[in-house]
């Protein structure tokens, strides 16, 4: 069984990447194993036979024992306010030049952004034989925003009431969880997710981890090296 203590003094790097992977559940299900599991490699060769999404992918490097943040999102850009425009016209053709009302109009007046994905804190320690990493994680998922109609009216002078077309607002759902993972050096693994999208995609988040020099060169595992 490895023995994971951070090193400091370490003169090698831990390599660490996030793959934020959206799929058609009918995807998911054929993977699905006998005790209703999925593999990390399975989700990985769906991906690349392009039966999956990459909605976000992020990487960093640090050394053992030192945190890091990796995030793997995409930013949103959205309206926080609208404001109400009436309109008025006349007929074309039309003699009477009285204005004929055709209802108030929304028009975004603000915006805003938010990143959605995963932000992935994460403080790696290498096994003895170098062979595995033990990762603590502090994971904060953003899910792809479900949009709310909202409407709004104003009034004529005649104390008509006119319907505005409806504003639409976007309704983040966030989740953060800490825990730690074990994960063999070169090989991913599901670090969270099999959420749902608002569409009813499943996500997934991998991680991956490798060791490297300070000058990005990858190391070999203990196993691998030559006698």
């Amino acid at each position: 069984e490895p023995v994971f203590k951070p090193d400091f003094k370490s003169t090698e790097q831990v390599d660490i990447e996030v793959r934020y992977l959206s799929f058609a559940l009918p995807e998911v299900e054929k993977v699905i194993l006998r005790d209703g599991s999925v593999t990390a490699e399975a989700l990985m060769q769906l991906w690349k036979q392009d039966k999956g999404k990459l909605v976000g992918f992020g990487k960093a490097t640090t050394q053992p024992g030192h945190e890091t943040t990796v995030k793997a999102t995409i930013e949103y850009i959205y309206p926080t306010a609208y404001r109400v425009i009436p309109r008025a016209g006349v007929a074309d053709g039309s003699t009477d030049r009285s204005p004929i009302v055709s209802g108030p109009q929304t028009m975004p007046s603000c915006f805003g952004t938010r990143e959605v994905g995963v932000i992935v804190t994460a403080r790696p320690a290498v096994s003895r034989g170098r062979t595995a990493v033990l990762i603590t994680l502090s994971e904060d998922l953003v899910r792809e925003p479900a949009w709310q109609e909202y409407g709004a009216s104003s009034r004529t002078e005649d104390g008509k009431t006119l319907k505005a077309p409806v504003a639409k607002m976007p309704l983040f759902s966030r989740d953060t969880v800490s825990t730690m993972v074990r994960a063999h050096i070169g090989k991913p693994i599901i670090a969270g997710g099999a959420n749902k999208t608002p569409g009813g995609d499943a996500v997934f988040i991998l991680l991956t981890a490798n060791l490297v020099a300070f000058d990005g060169k990858p190391l070999l595992r203990a196993e691998e090296k030559k006698p």
